[in-house]
């Protein structure tokens, strides 16, 4: 297994849990990634790959889509030109989860997406996911056979594509094992049979437990259709399925981690849900029911799945017969029989079953699993007929399992806390986080919030070739809003201003209050142009949208200020390192005339001339400004004089009337 992850705290808790069960690489870069797939690209089971891969020249994303075959449609780095297109799963580590749509995930090549620090139960799922989608013919026999007008034939042609699989289906039709080998429900049991089975394969190497894992698994199908002969069609031709998929997740626990699925099968099967709750999994029943809704079965059945642990009967037929099949076949399993059958017997009259039928059905039980297992050609063991499984009882033991079971439960209990003290200590922590990065007044985020975002936007138009835009606003004489009318007022006002900018924001633009009454947004991908149109839509809507705050009317504005950055290479490299350019970039705050025209921007006033607002003489002056390297010094940098390069930060001056008297300021449009 690779992981490719930039930070070595996040690969070492990785390392820990995965150790034991993989030969684990790890890639700390997008280089070391392709150096090691170009070497181990034919051993590799699955790629976790970091989204963000801080640092490198492909995100993992980008370096996704490149090992599927899809290129990133502008010049690769040496090292990633020769890749070899891979099949094996993908998944998508991130922390980020809600940046990322699923939709946009899956086009470029991952199977699953998975919440760092990684998530080991959702891990476990996702590989049981992926080597279901490895079954090609037997996933799409049962598929077919779930949707509407399907025919034995139709079934027969998905089945002959593979003629490995032809062979084995073939094999499992001649036997005894069904009643009607020519009806499209059995044909969809054998897919779901091989399907089972190819979860768990014979070796090399060999899993230990695994005669004892399918046994199980051969114990509930048969149970469940014996059960299901005296109860409606539908129910029949579905009950040999839900049996077959009860234990399906531990099976495929079993393959990346064998030891923790053999403790599982070993421990009595009332108690096993909780011995996997306590252990922090997930549990087979979740984890069968996802295999079931990666074959595409009926809803039914996973519902049956997911209920068949349940404590008490569920009310579907359907349900109801895998909740009875799980009980039928703990009587033969690890724990005191006898309690166990007792167990059954109880569940058979809760659901209106004789006690001289239910003991029938137990009785023949043992017989159906050797010949389903030989229908198969699967070595399950022999099988202790009742009589002598009751005749094994034992006080000792019993008292033995009261024991253990109580322990279980109390562990279970330890776990169910913890895990709602982990819940509540994460979610204390989202608020902490949410806190330090979030402006209180306003609900944006903070200026360390909006210049990590700034830093982390370069990075991906860098990385992505974009351009990037920067606004840059101040609200005009706040100070005197606040001395005419008192802080709470301007306080109003900063709220208020929070919102227009979020409702008129697209989604992938970043505001954020910077300090006081001065606000940033990062906009990636935007050109000149649309960031033009973005701060005229803001200036527009704000000074159009009078506030009235405690029965006061509010007429506020503001200048505006853009900067851009076209998707150069070399200039974008240049961010690293600020000293790679000589001279300054300035943000300007020049007074404009009130009626002053949006596409004529007046030449004298970016060279730092003052444009008189009754119209007329252009006097030199020294326009007020901030200096944006005083912001973030690592930006490239403009030359002093003239128009700056193609491809550094470029300047727009600010939309602001310099009128004389509070009631034109108040009304004016800029």
């Amino acid at each position: 297994m690779l992981y490719v992850e930039d930070n070595p705290d996040n690969f070492e808790v990785t390392r820990l849990h995965l150790s034991r069960l993989f030969r684990l690489l790890w890639a700390r870069s997008d280089a070391e990634a392709c150096s090691l797939i170009q070497k181990h690209h034919a051993e590799l089971v699955s790629i976790l790959m970091d989204i963000e891969l801080q640092g490198s020249g492909l995100d993992g994303i980008e370096l996704t889509r490149l090992l599927r075959g899809v290129p990133p449609g502008r010049p690769l780095p040496p090292y990633a030109a020769h890749l070899p297109i891979v099949q094996t799963p993908i998944f998508f580590i991130t922390a980020y989860t809600a940046r990322y749509s699923t939709e946009e995930l899956t086009r470029a090549g991952g199977d699953r997406v998975i919440t760092k620090p990684v998530n080991f139960a959702e891990l476990s799922l996702a590989l049981s996911q992926a080597q279901l989608k490895e079954q090609t013919s037997s996933a799409k026999v049962i598929q077919a056979a779930s949707g509407p007008g399907a025919t034995p034939a139709s079934l027969l042609g998905h089945v002959s594509e593979d003629p490995e699989v032809s062979a084995r289906a073939a094999r499992i039709l001649r036997s005894k094992a069904f009643d009607a080998p020519d009806s499209v429900a059995t044909l969809r049991d054998v897919g779901i049979c091989l399907s089972v089975l190819d979860l768990l394969p014979d070796g090399p190497p060999s899993i230990e437990g695994r005669d004892l894992m399918l046994a199980n698994v051969f114990r509930r199908a048969a149970a469940a259709a014996l059960l299901a002969h005296n109860l409606s069609p539908a129910t029949r031709e579905s009950a040999f399925a839900i049996g077959l998929l009860l234990d399906a997740g531990l099976l495929a626990r079993a393959v990346h981690d064998p030891q923790g699925a053999l403790e599982v099968a070993r421990c009595p099967a009332l108690v096993r849900t909780l011995r996997e709750e306590a252990a922090g999994d997930g549990g087979h029943p979740t984890r069968g029911a996802e295999i079931a809704a990666e074959l595409q079965v009926q809803d039914a059945i996973r519902s049956a799945i997911l209920q068949h642990h349940d404590a008490e009967a569920p009310r579907g037929e359907i349900e109801r017969c895998a909740w009875l099949a799980e009980r039928f076949a703990a009587v033969f399993e690890a724990g005191d029989h006898r309690r166990q059958y007792q167990v059954a017997l109880a569940a058979a009259a809760q659901l209106g079953w004789a006690e001289s039928d239910a003991v029938s059905l137990l009785e023949k039980l043992p017989l159906r699993v050797s010949e389903l297992a030989s229908a198969l050609e699967q070595d399950v063991g022999p099988q202790a007929p009742l009589p002598e499984l009751l005749s094994r009882h034992s006080p000792s033991l019993s008292e033995l399992q009261d024991v253990c079971e109580t322990a279980i439960h109390r562990l279970a209990a330890v776990v169910t806390e913890k895990d709602a003290l982990a819940k509540r200590l994460e979610d204390a922590r989202q608020q902490l986080s949410h806190q330090a990065m979030t402006d209180g007044l306003t609900n944006l985020p903070n200026r360390r919030a909006f210049e990590e975002a700034f830093r982390r936007e370069i990075g991906k138009a860098y990385r992505l070739k974009l351009p990037i835009g920067l606004v840059l606003l101040d609200l005009d004489n706040f100070k005197a809003i606040n001395d005419l009318h008192g802080h709470p007022v301007g306080d109003e006002v900063l709220r208020r201003l929070g919102d227009i900018l979020r409702d008129n924001l697209r989604a992938n633009d970043f505001p954020g209050r910077y300090g006081g009454e001065e606000f940033g947004i990062v906009s990636l991908g935007a050109d000149e142009a649309s960031l033009q149109t973005l701060a005229e839509r803001l200036r527009r809507t704000l000074s159009e949208s009078p506030m009235v705050v405690d029965g006061k009317t509010l007429r506020v504005t503001a200048s505006f200020g853009v900067a851009w950055l076209s998707a150069t290479q070399d200039v974008l490299g240049d961010v690293e390192d600020p000293r790679s350019r000589d001279g300054t970039a300035s943000f300007w705050r020049d007074r404009v005339p009130a009626n002053w025209t949006r596409g004529s921007f007046p030449p004298s006033t970016a060279r730092g001339m003052r444009t008189d607002w009754r119209g007329g003489r252009t006097p030199p002056c020294t326009p007020r400004r901030r200096r944006v390297e005083t912001m973030w010094p690592w930006l490239p940098r403009a030359p002093p004089n003239g128009e700056p390069a193609s491809g550094s930060w470029k300047m727009m001056c600010s939309e602001r009337a310099s009128p004389t008297s509070r009631a034109a300021r108040t009304s004016a449009s800029a």
